[in-house]
């Protein structure tokens, strides 16, 4: 027998279509980008990049916690559509793994914004006033975001967090605030860093980084903006989730992505030998050639003696770029 329900579905202006349709696109969505997160950290730990003990943390701690939020996305899309599939009227409760799914985004966000943040105190050659603003911006916006979770799970309807609906505002206007501005301070600093920069493989890889940037702040603010629009205009149906949904594992593939760039400007260690003409040697001593010629980095070189053929040997190290 169905439960009884709990909240009126005529006084919501509720329907299939802009709930549970809504929902189900939103599953859709965060399934196809937690297929390119789970790609991501594949391609991270087959990589170069894994020797890094902070990153092989971050990359493994971010899939946990991103496959524990795919399954909260699952979850209520299950429960409305098939456990509750008798009472409609359900549709206008708050599940509990849609709490819990808020808190995961939180965790998630504010390990892929402490990694951009810095990157800031990096590139402003760490300066603690550039970064230290950020740093706080994030730890509120951590909290804000926490709140958000638990007052969802303590209201347990969507009728009942309309009343509250100002700490969603809240938590969207500022992750909308701390993209933005992240994203117009990481370009700056780089765009300062290529300025400096002699070598055309350094600032190819300082360009991409900041249209990297660019547009990867550009999609997750807007993403946020667009559900913050669509919280405010239409409260009482599932629109917006269908936007907060992959807003997770969006944020953890900018940050993956951007471990596995460093890989792919990696130059491959390389030597050439060049045999140059023969050194004659004077009949009372010994000619000793000592040559060192290296390219990239100073612990490249590599030393030769040449009793007759001098050879100069080539080394070429990797780019050791960290951002």
């Amino acid at each position: 027998m169905a439960s009884q329900p709990s909240l009126p579905l005529a006084s919501l202006g509720l329907d299939a279509n802009t709930t549970l349709g809504a929902a189900l696109m939103g599953g859709f969505t965060a399934a196809i980008v937690y297929g390119i997160t789970t790609l991501q950290t594949f391609l991270f730990f087959r990589g170069r990049s894994h020797n890094n003990k902070w990153m092989s943390l971050t990359v493994a701690g971010l899939w946990i916690v991103n496959s524990a939020h795919m399954a909260l996305v699952i979850h209520p899309i299950y429960w409305y559509a098939v456990t509750k599939y008798l009472d409609p009227f359900a549709i206008g409760n708050i599940v509990w793994s849609v709490s819990a799914g808020i808190v995961f985004t939180a965790v998630n966000d504010v390990v892929v914004r402490g990694w951009f943040v810095y990157r800031i105190y990096v590139l402003s050659h760490y300066k603690k006033w550039a970064a230290l603003p950020l740093a706080l911006l994030c730890i509120v916006l951590f909290g804000v975001t926490l709140a958000t979770g638990v007052k969802a799970y303590q209201t347990k309807t969507y009728t009942n967090f309309e009343k509250i609906h100002w700490l969603l505002d809240t938590d969207l206007s500022l992750v909308f605030v701390a993209d933005v501005v992240i994203a117009i301070i990481l370009c700056f600093l780089l765009a300062m860093a290529r300025a400096k920069t002699i070598n055309r493989r350094t600032e190819s890889y300082i360009n991409i980084l900041i249209l990297y940037t660019i547009n990867t702040g550009l999609l997750t603010s807007m993403l946020s903006l667009a559900c913050l629009i669509t919280f405010v205009t239409m409260p009482f149906n599932y629109v917006f989730l269908s936007l907060y949904f992959p807003m997770a594992n969006l944020y953890a593939n900018s940050l993956l992505a951007s471990f596995n760039m460093r890989d792919s400007f990696r130059a491959e260690s390389t030597t050439y030998s060049v045999p140059l003409t023969p050194i004659v040697r004077h009949r009372h001593s010994a000619a000793r050639c000592q040559c060192t010629c290296h390219l990239g980095q100073a612990d490249g070189s590599k030393d030769i003696e040449s009793d007759g053929e001098l050879v100069i040997h080539i080394s070429t190290e990797e780019s050791k770029a960290t951002l």
